[in-house]
Formats: structure tokens, C-alpha cells, sequence
């Protein structure tokens, strides 16, 4: 689930204004280790680890079948 900023900001004030992780979650449809991530402040849904696969080695041997 990918969380929107408006999201992200209510979880915010309301974590600011003393409401408890578990109540935001359930309030707003969100798993508690979601709203707890935001809620410390470490990340922000806007940034985005980068995808970086490494490449498959492919031998002859696949090639071949």
C-alpha cells in the first residue's frame, strides 16, 4: 500500500497531539508498523529506496535450452 502525503500528514499531527499509534492505524486504515515508521520521522512516503536488481547470469547451458 502505497501511503499519500495527506495520509502522511495526519498521521503526523495526529501523533503530535498525543493520539496513540494504535488508534491512528485504525482510524486511518493503516498497519500500526506503518504509522509508528512515520511517526518517528525517518522517512517520508516521497522518497523511495532505489530498485536495483542485479543481472542475471545466463550460461550457455539456459541459452542452449
Amino acid at each position: 500500500m502505497i501511503i499519500e502525503v495527506d495520509i502522511y500528514s495526519a498521521i503526523r499531527a495526529r501523533y503530535s497531539d498525543g493520539e496513540s499509534i494504535r488508534a491512528i492505524a485504525k482510524d486511518l486504515g493503516v498497519s500500526r508498523q506503518t504509522v509508528k515508521k512515520y511517526c518517528e520521522g525517518a522517512t517520508h512516503p516521497e522518497v523511495r529506496k532505489n530498485y536495483q536488481r542485479e543481472p542475471e547470469i545466463i550460461t550457455d547451458t539456459i541459452k542452449t535450452f
